[in-house]
């Protein structure tokens, strides 16, 4: 499946009713999952997750590391996830998005959260939206 075909495809099922029961406009929610070997780091994917949380469960407490720290290319890829966790630390749900266990930072930040008691949601590649693994 190609990128377009990818973002169609949660367009049209649009994973709404997940989303709306488990992601309330007063949560902080940090989305997780793989960008490093993604063409331009999966950037069009998270944009597209975190606009469908805002408009769809009126979150609008979204960390969208894919965007947040463009402009800090300099940074190398250990302090890069320190900026992460520290970013993943003010947020109280984790959403790992599809092929998270494909994604080094993902998995930190993953165990990062477990160890903090933030809570975990996880999106399938069929954009089921859980609490558990």
């Amino acid at each position: 499946m190609d990128k377009v075909e990818f973002y169609d495809k949660f367009i049209y099922k649009g994973a709404g009713n997940a989303f709306t029961k488990l992601i309330k406009p007063e949560n902080r929610v940090y989305i997780s999952g793989p960008m490093s070997y993604i063409k331009s780091n999966n950037v069009g994917f998270f944009n597209l997750v975190r606009s469908f949380l805002c408009s769809n469960c009126g979150a609008k407490k979204i960390v969208n590391p894919a965007k947040i720290l463009e402009g800090f290319e300099w940074l190398n890829y250990d302090e890069y996830i320190r900026v992460d966790l520290c970013l993943l630390d003010m947020c109280d749900t984790i959403l790992m998005l599809p092929f998270w266990r494909e994604s080094k930072g993902g998995i930190i930040e993953l165990n990062h959260a477990k160890e903090n008691g933030i809570r975990v949601l996880y999106m399938d590649k069929d954009f089921n939206i859980t609490e558990v693994e």
